[in-house]
């Protein structure tokens, strides 16, 4: 699996931290659109142009660009033409790029990847040796995915008070009033960071957490990631969304855990949006 710490999250969690911040990662006024607009400088509309560093991802973004335009959100559309737009000139970071030149991801970029598949769709369900492999920590709330896709049957919250403030992403954002969808997509800065690109074109689903003002989530959340990979070369794009208003407080557990023999790439992206006299302590671990 490869290591989530080098995954383009939006703050550099790379060990488990406290994070009290009197001004958060983002602060940024909603704006009165109805959605987060690509950078003008971006071609969105028509076939991806100009330089491609990653021809097989845009032949798949183009596949299921074509099969979601009838479901999917405008604002979103937008939103993922931008980031493989972005990702067709930028390509995989280099090491002649300051936040990666420690870090050589050439095997990774030349890699035959695939999207990776849903296993509990193909089953029908959770198979009962991998929902036993699921990690779980005590008096936690728990949002669990498998092979990138949420399993509502393992996780402890979907149906708890706090269901429309803590629940996956795809069902989140379907709860946001319109001017509020400016903080997504605004953290991630995927005009400059190939795998933030990636991330933001290819995003299936992932944590939806949103604490209202002066609220204190008195359990931690548990955010799991179980990957079987039971395809060969699979890829995966867990996208989540953090945002504490004034006066709020939360614990976040992000947990990325393989249990599968095949390899696969785990490319996760974490925007995180922490208003005044907010408190989050994050804590990220890999398995």
């Amino acid at each position: 699996m490869i290591d989530p710490k080098n995954n383009p999250t939006l703050r550099d969690d790379k060990r488990c931290s406290k994070a009290p911040r009197e001004a958060g990662a983002s602060n940024r006024k909603p704006a009165a659109n109805v959605g987060p607009t690509a950078p003008e400088s971006t071609p969105v509309d028509g076939p991806i142009a100009g330089q491609s560093r990653g021809a097989p991802w845009l032949r798949y973004f183009e596949e299921r660009e074509r099969s979601q335009r009838a479901t999917s959100p405008s604002w979103i559309q937008l939103l993922r033409k931008a980031g493989i737009a972005h990702f067709a000139k930028l390509g995989f970071p280099t090491t002649a790029e300051e936040d990666w030149r420690f870090t050589d991801v050439t095997p990774l970029s030349l890699h035959p990847w695939q999207p990776g598949s849903d296993l509990c769709s193909v089953l029908g369900g959770v198979d009962p040796e991998v929902a036993a492999r699921v990690p779980r920590f005590r008096d936690c709330c728990e949002l669990v995915f498998i092979d990138g896709r949420f399993v509502p049957a393992l996780s402890s919250n979907h149906e708890s008070p706090l269901a429309l403030s803590v629940c996956n992403l795809t069902r989140g954002l379907a709860s946001l009033p319109g001017a509020q969808f400016s903080h997504f997509g605004r953290v991630a800065r995927y005009g400059v960071n190939g795998l933030a690109a990636l991330n933001t074109a290819m995003f299936e689903d992932g944590a939806f957490i949103v604490v209202p003002a002066h609220c204190v989530v008195k359990q931690p959340i548990h955010v799991i990631f179980l990957t079987t990979a039971e395809a060969d070369q699979s890829a995966f794009h867990p996208r989540n969304f953090i945002w504490v208003k004034a006066g709020g407080e939360v614990k976040v557990i992000e947990h990325y855990v393989s249990v599968g023999p095949t390899l696969h790439f785990t490319n996760a992206v974490t925007e995180m949006t922490i208003e005044e006299g907010a408190r989050l302590e994050y804590c990220k671990i890999q398995d």
